[in-house]
């Protein structure tokens, strides 16, 4: 046999009466209701599936607590979890204190921040400078002459440096006076001349000299100096008003 030819069947229309209308409001909410129930029909898969999943996630999590607390059971237990539960509830109150205080902290850093950079900043300007300048070898040359010092004296010797060491300090403050530094320097030109420059002198131009005012002065300021430290740091001086001149002529007479 042929086969049966399959005409397309048309659309039922119906007809535009108050019936129909109802019929095809009808329809519309059915729709709109089989939409929702799929919506939550998937929904509804959807959670089952986080549900297991989740569930999963928890038992593995479980698991790994467990195995973690077995590894630990002999120094851990409930009591001390509860001990330390309650003393975290009594301390909240200091714990809020100290997280504020720690936020306090952290904005006073924050807002120093950028000061600390320019202090550091010059400090190390200042730094850099004492640097070049030496001061720091200065310091590392006093230091190793302190060293040497300590290592070179004992205690004793330290001691007695310590019980002189005012009139050490008045013996070299009266060394660095002026006319004491410029008759040193003066002493010292001379001591630098050429040895060509420098012509002996005799019996004859000895005594030639002495009647030069400045040789007489020097001469008898030399005969005092001996004088005083021939009768040691603390003799007495037979004249102390004899000035050098009058030590000369008194020697003179002799």
């Amino acid at each position: 046999m042929a086969a049966a030819t399959q005409m397309a069947v048309p659309p039922v229309r119906r007809m535009s009466t108050p019936q129909g209308e109802r019929m095809d409001a009808m329809d519309a909410k059915l729709d709109m209701l089989l939409e929702q129930v799929t919506h939550l029909n998937r929904r509804a898969i959807a959670m089952e599936e986080l549900g297991s999943e989740g569930a999963r996630i928890a038992k593995d999590a479980m698991l790994v607590v467990q195995d973690e607390l077995s590894q630990v059971e002999d120094q851990f237990n409930t009591e001390q979890l509860a001990l330390l539960t309650r003393k975290l509830l009594r301390s909240t109150p200091r714990l809020v204190t100290l997280l504020d205080t720690l936020e306090s902290v952290d904005s006073l850093v924050t807002e120093a921040g950028p000061l600390g950079k320019e202090v550091l900043g010059d400090l190390v300007e200042h730094l850099q400078l004492a640097e070049e300048r030496g001061y720091f070898r200065l310091i590392r040359g006093g230091m190793d002459l302190v060293d040497r010092v300590a290592t070179h004296y004992t205690q004793e010797d330290i001691d007695k440096l310590s019980d002189n060491i005012v009139f050490i300090l008045d013996t070299v403050k009266r060394m660095t006076q002026p006319e004491i530094l410029g008759s040193v320097n003066q002493a010292f030109e001379v001591l630098d001349r050429p040895g060509d420059e420098v012509q002996p002198v005799g019996l004859w131009g000895l005594l030639r000299a002495m009647r030069d005012p400045e040789v007489q002065n020097g001469v008898g300021l030399m005969i005092a100096v001996l004088r005083q430290v021939s009768r040691g740091p603390n003799g007495a001086a037979t004249n102390p008003t004899e000035t050098p001149n009058q030590s000369v002529a008194e020697d003179a007479k002799e």
